[in-house]
Order: C-alpha cells, then sequence, then structure tokens
C-alpha cells in the first residue's frame, strides 16, 4: 500500500510533465512519447512476463529497458543499477545484439562515475536507477548533470537518462514516467 501511495504522489507532483508537454525539440518529443510513455504492448511483454518475477515498479524499468534498446538497437548503453533482476532478458528481447552493460549501484563512487563517463562514446547512454529515492544516487545524479561531456537527460523519477551526443543543445527534462 505504501508503495502505491509514493507511486500516486510522485505522480501527481510531476503530472505537468506528462506525454510531452512543453518540449520543443521534436526528438526529444519523439522520444518521451513513444520509447519512455510507450503504453502500447510490445511484442515481449507476454513472453517475459513468466520468465521473471519482480514488483511493478521493477517490471516498468524493464519494459522502458526493452524500450530503448528496440529504440537504440546496438548503441552502447549502460545502467548503473542495485537489482540485475530480469535485465538481460528484457535488453535482449529488444535487440539481441544489444550492447548494455549493468554495472551494481551499491559500489558507486564519485571515481566509478568518473570512470564511465570518460568511457562512454559520443553515441553512449546512461541510465541511473534511483535518483528519486536514493541520497547517494540524487548526488551522483546532479553531478552528471553539470558535467560538460553529458547531453540531453531524463529524469523519470525512478531513473534518469543521459545521451552523451554534444551536437545538440544540451537540455534536461523532467518526465512524469
Amino acid at each position: 500500500m505504501k508503495s502505491k501511495l509514493r507511486r500516486w504522489w510522485v505522480w501527481l507532483s510531476r503530472c505537468r510533465h506528462s506525454q510531452g508537454f512543453g518540449v520543443q525539440s521534436p526528438s526529444a518529443y519523439r522520444f518521451i512519447r513513444y520509447v519512455i510513455n510507450e503504453h502500447w504492448p510490445y511484442y515481449a511483454y507476454d513472453d517475459l512476463k513468466p520468465l521473471v518475477s519482480c514488483d511493478a515498479d521493477r517490471r516498468r524499468l524493464l519494459k522502458l529497458y526493452l524500450r530503448l534498446s528496440n529504440e537504440r538497437q546496438t548503441l552502447p548503453w549502460t545502467v548503473v543499477s542495485s537489482d540485475d533482476t530480469g535485465f538481460s532478458a528484457y535488453v535482449k528481447a529488444g535487440c539481441k545484439s544489444s550492447d548494455a552493460e549493468l554495472v551494481p549501484a551499491n559500489n558507486m563512487t564519485d571515481f566509478e562515475m568518473e570512470r564511465i563517463l570518460s568511457a562512454m562514446p559520443a553515441n553512449g547512454i546512461l541510465v541511473v536507477e534511483g535518483i528519486g529515492h536514493c541520497e547517494k544516487m540524487q548526488h551522483l545524479w546532479k553531478k552528471m548533470l553539470n558535467d560538460e561531456r553529458t547531453g540531453v537527460s531524463y529524469d523519470l523519477y525512478y531513473c534518469g537518462i543521459v545521451f552523451f551526443d554534444r551536437s545538440v543543445y544540451k537540455q534536461h527534462y523532467i518526465v512524469n514516467f
């Protein structure tokens, strides 16, 4: 019950950031609308559900990873997470040759984050889980947003997504996920 109340509170406090409202960039709008907030069932959701047992919040993130893998195909991306449940199954369902790496969040330090940021290519993507409710991850998330190597970023409360393409104007979006 506590989880449902928290989810509703987060949703209500961020509802003005729903479905890409107020986003001027066509590429950011398309990413928010058709990757982050896609509500139509994907081809693999029903097949993966019995294989991975997890709570509703984790399943929402896993579905996002499937859509992200499907959208970006083989581009390199990294996920900082404290939970590896179902990660590889959902990523591989999106793209069998996807190059996604899972980094454990429990040993994440400023030094480790610096190593990850310096190793990310220009077409890379970084996903950080727990930026809304873990103080350590909030701190690292804020440092990443201020880093000159990062580009467009999306704050989904449950996780943050950072792109490293510096050919587009650096922008930070808050999205109701």
